[in-house]
């Protein structure tokens, strides 16, 4: 056990373990300062490979208890509420938990500094989710089936907790309840919770940090220095349709597998070889730009720097 008082957190099982410790790998290699822990949670038993070892990247095995089996589960593993959890399984142990999605794609960046971001006294800071960057008044189906006004709605692929906080305001508690009194509003799982339970109280953290890619948002973030890169929905590098994704990512997840985790390599998805993009691709990046490329500039432009907070 370190001293140090924050972490980077992810939730994986044996099936996105090699994913998560790529991107454990990355933030040990990429990050400008190193004054944080980096821990990959698990209702499973999981290790570290003998190959990462040295790397500063620990692995526990968690036990949140009946209340995660008692949560609704709609397409994904109960492995996605673990996220929820964690302050009160690690926050007797740190202040401050970043908490990360493992199919993420960290460029560099000060994540120390981000885990000591301001927060004005909220338990949780988020990212907007991608829909609302593009178009803020888009309505969500959470809010509308328990009756509630249209409103901001963010992204649970990334979460910055106060940990005292957290326990505090009962966050955990409040979200379990959603789940019970509620659960036909609970259609993305965690992410649901978290916007219900915490609506109005979640503090902004600017887009940088958890910025969401798929067909639309490739291009738009060449002259902004993006942080952290989330593949979102179904599309991700190593699958079949990772052709509409930059290679850079593809080789990446390849590159990494080859070298640490030879028995994963297979999971890094198809080699597709050398493949221009084709005209129906480029004319949809170039419509999508035209037509979202404003509204995106608008939604950056609220925030002063990276290190902004909006509450």
């Amino acid at each position: 056990m370190t001293g140090q008082s924050n972490a980077v957190v992810m939730c994986a099982d044996s099936g996105y373990l090699p994913y998560a410790l790529f991107l454990a790998w990355q933030i040990r290699t990429r990050s400008l300062r190193q004054d944080f822990d980096v821990i990959i949670t698990s209702t499973e038993p999981i290790s570290v490979p003998d190959s990462l070892q040295g790397f500063g990247i620990e692995v526990r095995q968690v036990d949140p208890g009946k209340e995660l089996d008692d949560l609704p589960l709609i397409g994904l593993p109960a492995t996605s509420y673990l996220r929820l959890f964690l302050p009160k399984l690690l926050g007797g142990r740190y202040q401050r938990l970043l908490y990360l999605d493992c199919d993420m794609w960290f460029d560099g960046g000060d994540l120390g500094r981000l885990m000591r971001l301001d927060l004005g006294g909220l338990a949780v800071g988020a990212v907007r989710d991608a829909p609302q960057i593009m178009t803020p008044s888009v309505a969500n189906s959470e809010y509308f089936e328990m009756g509630l006004p249209n409103g901001p709605y963010y992204n649970a692929g990334l979460l910055l907790i106060d940990t005292a906080a957290y326990v505090e305001q009962r966050c955990l508690e409040r979200m379990l309840a959603v789940a019970k009194d509620h659960p036909a509003a609970v259609t993305k799982m965690d992410q649901s919770l978290i916007n219900l339970a915490l609506r109005g109280e979640l503090a902004e953290l600017s887009p940088v940090w958890n910025w969401g890619i798929n067909e639309r948002q490739r291009i738009w973030t060449d002259d902004h220095p993006i942080r952290i890169r989330h593949f979102i929905g179904t599309l991700k590098p190593w699958h079949e349709r990772a052709s509409m994704l930059s290679a850079r990512w593809r080789e990446g997840y390849k590159e990494f597998f080859e070298a640490y985790l030879p028995e994963a390599v297979a999971q890094a998805g198809p080699d597709l070889g050398p493949k221009p993009a084709g005209l129906s691709v480029l004319y949809g990046l170039i419509r999508d730009q035209v037509k979202f490329g404003p509204r995106i500039a608008r939604f950056l432009a609220r925030f002063k720097n990276e290190w902004d907070v909006l509450t």
